[in-house]
Parts: C-alpha cells; sequence; structure tokens
C-alpha cells in the first residue's frame, strides 16, 4: 500500500488541475456567450451537465471499488 503522502500529494494534484479545468471551462463558455450575444436564464450549460454526470460516475465507481479491495492494514 502506498505511503499516506504519497496519496494525499495524489488527491491535491488532482483537485488543483481539475479546478484548473473547470475555471477554464468556464470561462471559455462565458466568453462564448458573452461574444454571441444569447441570454438563456434558465439554461444549465452543456459542461456543467457533464460534471455533474462525471462526478456522480466517479463516486459511484471509487466507493465500488473500495468496497471490494479493502485496505490491508
Amino acid at each position: 500500500m502506498m505511503r499516506l503522502d504519497i496519496l494525499q500529494n495524489q488527491w491535491l494534484a488532482l483537485a488543483l488541475v481539475g479546478g484548473c479545468v473547470f475555471v477554464l471551462a468556464i470561462v471559455l463558455v462565458c466568453v462564448e456567450t458573452w461574444r454571441t450575444g444569447h441570454r438563456t436564464p434558465g439554461r444549465i450549460p452543456w459542461f456543467m451537465i457533464l460534471v455533474y454526470a462525471a462526478t456522480a460516475i466517479f463516486a459511484a465507481v471509487y466507493v465500488t471499488l473500495r468496497t471490494l479491495t479493502p485496505p490491508n492494514w
């Protein structure tokens, strides 16, 4: 099993990179909306739907994998 500090660093890197990609996607969609002039106040952007779906799928798969392979300590 990996040392705890290495595992924490991997999760930290994943969170930082994922957050940067998420903010970049928000900025790109906002710039595109601003340039085209379309205003859709009640509509959820497509990338937000993808983020929510990916989060739910990741959570389900991660919990299932952790349940099937418990730690060996």
